[in-house]
């Protein structure tokens, strides 16, 4: 009788201390579940990013900010407004090329500081957004110099480096293999270097004007051009086009004819101006000027006659003879009889 009364009076303890545990658990769950509560933070900064070979361009261009509802405890709230003080990161490498919706609840769901932090996103205002994803392709251009669009031949540039991996757009990817980047150098660099060799640092980098609209990737900010300076002047021979130049009434009454169409000549400047003219991007000509139409009657008697040449040259390039004088035959025109009506 004594064993069945201990017996029993255990059971009853067991009993006890289960609903007591029982109670504390549920009273705790209650605790928690009024603790936990609904936060919503506004303007939270979140920044798309794809793989490196990837470009994202979003339909709403500029920084991306949402509301976002947490599901978190007071405890915690503290510690999410922190973290939502910085920029939230979503990745969408796993997307493929085109326009894409990216679904923000899900994505935001994935970051690792709010998987961390233990919170729950209830929604996210705006729930999508419409984005471009293009596919990029490494090219490898060379990098030249130049300055004012003009090659930089004269001084034998040399630019470090000489060549530079860039991301296009992969339907760009072969055009852009057959062009170069451009180390632009400011022309005021190059105006009081002395014969020898200079070194120019940080020359900007761009883009071949048909690639301006196009968003490259990993082009160089800047590049290093060494030049060489040799000579400060150089000579040419040059086969210059001679024109007349006279009045109207001149013309009718005299035929002008110049013993050459051309006349060849050498032509000394500096070095760069010089190649410009041999490459034909700076015009050079000369000219007979013929403006008085009595000094043309007494000549139109003594042809031939020689005359000065004018020519017309850029800044600090000069002929090299002072005067040149050109043989020209002045003929009086022949007056037309008028004909007599029917």
């Amino acid at each position: 009788m004594k064993f069945g009364f201990l017996h029993t009076l255990a059971w009853q303890k067991t009993v006890t201390y289960g609903l007591v545990t029982i109670i504390t658990i549920l009273v705790w769950l209650y605790a928690e579940a009024e603790n936990v509560k609904i936060h919503e933070e506004n303007a939270v900064e979140i920044a798309v990013e794809g793989a490196k070979t990837q470009l994202i361009e979003l339909e709403k261009p500029g920084p991306l900010r949402a509301a976002v509802q947490f599901r978190c405890a007071a405890g915690q709230l503290s510690e999410l407004r922190k973290l939502c003080r910085q920029s939230f990161t979503i990745n969408v490498a796993d997307m493929d090329a085109g326009e894409q919706t990216i679904e923000l609840k899900a994505r935001l769901g994935l970051d690792q500081g709010i998987a961390d932090l233990g919170v729950a996103i209830e929604a996210v205002d705006p729930a999508r957004i419409r984005a471009t994803i293009t596919d990029l392709e490494a090219v490898e251009m060379q990098i030249v110099a130049r300055s004012g669009g003009q090659d930089l031949d004269t001084f034998d540039p040399k630019v470090t480096p000489a060549r530079a991996t860039v991301l296009v757009p992969a339907a760009r990817a072969d055009i852009s293999a057959m062009m170069q980047l451009v180390a632009e150098v400011d022309e005021s660099a190059l105006a009081d270097l002395g014969e020898g060799e200079h070194e120019i640092p940080d020359v900007p980098v761009t883009v071949p004007p048909h690639l301006r609209k196009q968003n490259i990737r990993n082009l160089p900010a800047t590049a290093k051009v060494r030049v060489t300076v040799r000579k400060q002047e150089k000579t040419i021979s040059r086969s210059v086009p001679i024109y007349v130049l006279n009045t109207p009434s001149i013309s009718e009454d005299f035929e002008i004819i110049p013993d050459e169409d051309f006349v060849t000549v050498d032509l000394t400047g500096p070095v760069e101006t010089i190649e410009r003219i041999h490459k034909n991007n700076l015009q050079v000509w000369a000219e007979l000027h013929f403006f008085s139409h009595a000094d043309l009657s007494a000549s139109a008697e003594e042809t031939p006659l020689t005359y000065a040449l004018e020519f017309h040259l850029p800044p600090n390039v000069r002929p090299s003879v002072s005067s040149y004088q050109m043989p020209v035959k002045i003929r009086r025109r022949d007056a037309v009889p008028e004909t007599e009506g029917p």
